[in-house]
This record gives C-alpha cells, structure tokens and sequence, in this order.
C-alpha cells in the first residue's frame, strides 16, 4: 500500500469506492484496520454468509416484482421519475 498526502481536493464517493476497489483483499483489510483505528469514516465488509445472499436473493425479487409493468426506461429515468435527481449517478 502507498502513502497517500493530503490534498484539497474533495473526492467523490464514486472515486473512492472506485480507488478502494483497485486495491488487492489485503490491501483492503489493511486500509479497513487503519480506518478503523482513528477515523470516524469506517469500510464495512460484506457480509458473503448463505443466509445474507438469500436474503438479498429475496429482497430483489421483491423489487423487481414491485416495479415489474412500471416503468421500462434506464435507471437514470426511473430514479429520476421516482425522486427525482437527488442521488449520485
């Protein structure tokens, strides 16, 4: 892992879930301990156990039976039409 210095430069969550990504596994547990240490911002890792899959197996076919005849346009389109633009692409 490189060290990283400080700069003005405000990142977007994309940008850092995209650079946290990049990392190797190790890298990223070592950057989740680190965070965890002295930061009020932490990495929560997924839960991978068959009962979370299941569940989330459950919970988008939930919602794709709600939204099933709804809408058939992109996602831009449907959040756009549902909220509005108030989420981050």
């Amino acid at each position: 892992m490189r060290t990283v210095t400080k700069k003005n430069k405000h990142l977007t969550f994309r940008e850092v879930v995209e650079a946290a990504k990049a990392l190797s596994p190790l890298e990223q547990r070592a950057l989740k301990n680190e965070l965890d240490e002295g930061s009020s911002v932490y990495l929560e890792l997924p839960n991978t156990s068959p009962e979370a899959i299941l569940l989330g197996r459950q919970m988008a076919a939930e919602i794709r039976e709600e939204l099933k005849g709804k809408f058939t346009g992109t996602l831009d389109e449907m959040m756009s039409s549902m909220r509005g633009r108030s989420w981050s692409p």
